[in-house]
C-alpha cells in the first residue's frame, strides 16, 4: 500500500503500479498471466509494458512468447531517484 502511493505520487499509472508489483512477486509470467490476474485486455497491457520497459523498470526474454520481469525495487527506487535529481538539476 505504502509503495503503491510512492509510485503514484512519481506519476505512475495504476495499471503500472499493479503490473509492476504483479511481475515482482510473480516472476516470469507471460503476457497471458498477467492480463487474467490483472483483469486488464491485452490492449491495454503491452503499452504498460512498453512504458514500464521505457522507464527501465521492467525487463523481458527473447524467447516468444516473452515473459516479463521486474527490477529490483531498491535499484527502481534508486533509478527514480536519480531521475527527479536530473530532472531537478539539469546539466
Amino acid at each position: 500500500e505504502k509503495l503503491l502511493r510512492v509510485l503514484l505520487s512519481l506519476g505512475f499509472s495504476k495499471l503500472e503500479v499493479d503490473t509492476y508489483l504483479f511481475l515482482e512477486k510473480h516472476g516470469l509470467p507471460k503476457a497471458k498471466d498477467m492480463t487474467t490476474n490483472l483483469r486488464v485486455t491485452k490492449q491495454r497491457l503491452y503499452p504498460t509494458i512498453k512504458n514500464l520497459q521505457r522507464k527501465g523498470i521492467i525487463n523481458s526474454t527473447l524467447e516468444r512468447p516473452a515473459r516479463f520481469s521486474a527490477v529490483p525495487l531498491d535499484k527502481v527506487l534508486d533509478l527514480l531517484a536519480r531521475t527527479k535529481i536530473e530532472e531537478a538539476h539539469p546539466g
